[in-house]
């Protein structure tokens, strides 16, 4: 134990899962856990971080939860017993549990949470880590304030850093007079009377520009995680012509990347679920990234008006992950998805010159590419870099959950 249907990776004490972002528009990981002991005692208790391993407390009324006659974990429904633990995002400031649609719902966990499943009978427990994107409750839980670059990142420019770290508050914060509300608004204004109208309207889903940073996002297979992507990438830029200060360093990423691949033996294949993969990410990571910090200074300190461009809800089309409706959809270039951040300056939403094509964005902004940065957000609530993306992003998640990163 635990063991779920495809929803349960690893094995002996480095199991892991994922964690959903409530509203669940898009299936839960459901899993159980299994005891050698027919109709024996139950316990869930969590870790978090360096603090002590405890009691995951009851959400309103105490529940009863055992291992069943099958040996299966089980938690009472009226006179019934069921079966299925879900884990979700919430506001607590501590994993609590409660029945919801009859299954055993944790709520409030955070990346790198250890969950524990113990046989009070026989006292034997396993575990199983969280792997889940960063939301707005974990930044509140943690303080705006103390959202930032990995010290691994400490020397890069303060403009790079100040610029990441204040588009994932931007994208996240939801609610009335914040900064995204109010760009979201401008835009919906903007196009309302567009001819001939957009279809769908722009701006109209009262959203947040991302819930999450990360690759989880609507995964409904173990295998299938790399296919989905929240906010986890953004796009470096220069309003004028690179120097040699800039193509050179991204020449020299290039190379790097293709040596670390080739060595490693990294292609479309090189899955995040197997240990020996996620270690081949893991190495390929280290051994880049003094380079990619090259280019990222380079590129701050040298492009004119460098800018980074944001594209959330990616590959979460046509609309399910985003409200759960039908007519939910929204297109790639719609201002509510696509975000420039000046380096040293403001963060605004913008709609691309295609609106069917994210990617227009090229030919806005007298722009010259530099570059893609991944990133996501680890266990203790920092900002890590990465080159690569999509699926190595998903494997430096799980590694990073697992307690695998430096």
């Amino acid at each position: 134990m635990p063991a779920g249907d495809n929803t349960v990776g690893g094995e002996g004490d480095k199991k892991w899962t994922f964690a959903k972002l409530p509203p669940l528009y898009v299936d839960p990981y459901k899993w159980s856990a299994e005891s050698s002991e027919a109709n024996a005692a139950a316990a869930i208790r969590y870790k978090r971080g360096d603090g002590a391993i405890a009691d995951v407390a009851w959400d309103g009324a105490a529940g009863e939860i055992k291992f069943g006659a099958d040996k299966i974990l089980c938690h009472k429904v009226g006179d019934q017993w069921k079966q299925g633990v879900i884990l979700i995002d919430g506001d607590a400031a501590a994993p609590k549990m409660k029945v919801v649609d009859d299954l055993l719902q944790i709520h409030s966990v955070m990346q790198g949470d250890i969950i524990y499943v113990k046989d009070t009978t026989t006292d034997c427990q396993d575990r199983v880590h969280v792997v889940k994107d960063f939301s707005l409750n974990d930044m509140n839980r943690r303080g705006p304030d103390n959202l930032a670059l990995h010290g691994d990142h400490a020397a890069l420019p303060a403009n790079f850093k100040n610029a990441v770290v204040n588009t994932i508050k931007f994208c996240l914060e939801d609610g009335p007079n914040t900064a995204q509300e109010v760009e979201r608004l401008r835009n919906k204004d903007l196009y309302k009377d567009n001819v001939p109208p957009f279809d769908p309207p722009l701006c109209v889903l009262d959203i947040p520009s991302a819930r999450g940073v990360g690759t989880v996002a609507r995964v409904p297979k173990l295998w299938e995680a790399s296919s989905s992507d929240d906010m986890s990438h953004l796009h470096m830029a220069s309003s004028a012509a690179l120097p040699a200060s800039i193509t050179n360093a991204i020449t020299a990423l290039e190379n790097a990347l293709l040596a670390q691949k080739k060595s490693l033996g990294i292609d479309s294949s090189t899955a995040y679920t197997g240990v020996s993969d996620r270690e081949k990410y893991r190495t390929c990571n280290k051994a880049v990234m003094a380079t990619l910090h090259t280019l990222i200074t380079n590129a701050t300190n040298d492009a004119t008006d460098p800018f980074h461009v944001y594209h959330t809800y990616e590959y979460v089309f046509p609309g399910k992950y985003l409200r759960g409706q039908a007519g939910d959809k929204m297109k790639t270039g719609d201002p509510l998805r696509n975000v420039r951040t000046a380096v040293g300056g403001n963060t605004t939403l913008f709609k691309p010159p295609n609106v069917d094509n994210a990617s227009s964005w090229l030919d806005m902004f007298g722009t010259f590419y530099i570059n893609d940065v991944g990133f996501f957000v680890d266990r203790n609530g920092k900002v890590r870099l990465t080159p690569l993306s999509n699926t190595a992003i998903m494997a430096l998640m799980v590694e990073d959950a697992l307690g695998q990163l430096e």
